[in-house]
């Protein structure tokens, strides 16, 4: 008669421990992953900034007027690997469903929530090669320096 009984409750206890053995495993998993994204920040180098801003936040700032030689002169040879990436840029599909939505919304909507502006590419496009035309005027080291902007721009797609 105990073998019986065993046999009963052995099914339950497995269920239940193959659902404990699942929660247990999703807890892991999702505990790794949020360490791995928080080393991969941690670990990660920190962008230069002038200003408060990185050279992506500089490129952002397309409505300030053109840019200032000093921000050129900042970031130097540095900045290259950085505005052929913004120049590489492609909109997404979210980006553009965000900018539909966004020009559709009241005015005064737009303009207390400001922070929310889709990030315009084409704009930020525009001065980083302004900048890279900028920077490449500039260079002291004609040759070598505007090689390697020509070269990593060749890369990008119009």
């Amino acid at each position: 008669m105990e073998t019986q009984d065993s046999q009963h409750s052995h099914p339950d206890l497995t269920a239940e421990a193959k659902k404990a053995k699942r929660w247990l495993a999703r807890v892991v998993f999702f505990f790794l992953l949020i360490n791995a994204v928080v080393l991969y920040k941690v670990l990660q180098a920190p962008e230069p900034t002038y200003n408060g801003l990185t050279v992506a936040g500089w490129c952002k700032r397309i409505n300030s007027g053109p840019l200032e030689p000093k921000v050129v002169n900042t970031f130097g040879p540095t900045a290259t690997a950085k505005l052929v990436e913004v120049v590489a840029s492609r909109q997404s599909p979210l980006d553009r469903a965000w900018r539909t939505i966004w020009q559709k919304v009241q005015n005064t909507f737009r303009k207390r929530f400001h922070a929310l502006q889709p990030y315009d590419r084409v704009g930020a496009r525009g001065t980083a090669v302004h900048w890279l035309i900028e920077f490449i005027k500039r260079t002291t080291n004609p040759w070598s320096e505007r090689r390697g902007v020509l070269k990593a721009l060749r890369g990008v797609d119009p």
